[in-house]
């Protein structure tokens, strides 16, 4: 499931690729899961074996995406640009969960802290006024 995602374009052929000899050398079924059609095809080369079969789920076609399927399908022989995870390389997604942390989950750490710290201070104050 997914063999492909997060990974660079080149590491994707080479998995792809590895895919292709582990099916030849151990002569297995493969069934593979993707949202890269381009590295699937690599993976379930038809001249490894001639009993592949691949089945691709498409969205509901729309009046307004005829053309984009169009260009799309004529892109897909070409090298993708940026072939990983949602259309976004590693470093993109690096800098949005980066900005994304520092943002939403920096803040709720430091408050956190912040209760804790009048929590003690607030108990630490009760014994001394209790001694």
């Amino acid at each position: 499931d997914e063999p492909f995602t997060g990974l660079d374009y080149d590491a994707a052929m080479s998995v792809a690729r590895e895919l292709v000899h582990l099916r030849t050398v151990k002569n297995t079924a493969l069934v593979l899961i993707s949202h890269e059609p381009h590295l699937t095809k690599v993976a379930m080369d038809p001249t490894t074996t001639s009993d592949n079969v691949t089945i691709t789920l498409q969205e509901p076609s729309s009046s307004s995406s005829s053309s984009t399927s169009a260009e799309s399908s004529s892109s897909s022989s070409k090298r993708p640009s940026k072939p990983s995870l949602f259309g976004t390389t590693f470093w993109d997604r690096f800098w949005d969960r980066l900005m994304d942390y520092t943002l939403y989950s920096l803040p709720l750490i430091g408050m956190a802290f912040m209760a804790c710290g009048l929590a003690i201070s607030m108990l630490t104050a009760d014994l001394l006024r209790r001694l």
